[in-house]
């Protein structure tokens, strides 16, 4: 019979490898886009997802080797925190991007509005 303990740490596994195979492709899409705020939007997401992806892999390290979570809970604490600046950040970037390109406004021109309704 297979163990929990097997299970668990083959879920952690492959969320760790999963995240890391979505921060190179955020990275890999980042350096497609152009300089402008369309770039500096996947940077920010981008960089939100590594510190998202090192809080993920401190618990998981926690979880396999049983450590102590004195260190481990300030750091965890800590990437939990600057990726949610990053995040915040990206949100406020793509609401600039959405005020330029005119979503963001109240008055969506009635041409646009049946454009994006289909």
């Amino acid at each position: 019979m297979v163990s929990i303990l097997f299970i668990t740490n083959f879920l952690i596994l492959t969320g760790v490898i999963g995240g890391f195979i979505t921060v190179i492709i955020l990275t890999i899409a980042s350096r497609k886009f152009l300089k402008g705020d369309v770039r500096s939007f996947a940077e920010l997401l981008l960089c939100g997802c590594m510190f998202l992806y090192s809080f993920l892999v401190t618990q998981s390290l926690i979880d396999i080797f049983m450590l102590s979570e004195g260190f481990f809970q300030i750091l965890k604490g800590i990437f939990l925190y600057i990726a949610t600046l990053y995040f915040i950040f990206a949100g406020i970037r793509i609401y600039t991007i959405s005020k330029v390109l005119g979503f963001a406004s109240e008055k969506i021109s009635k041409k646009l509005k049946r454009i994006l309704e289909i």
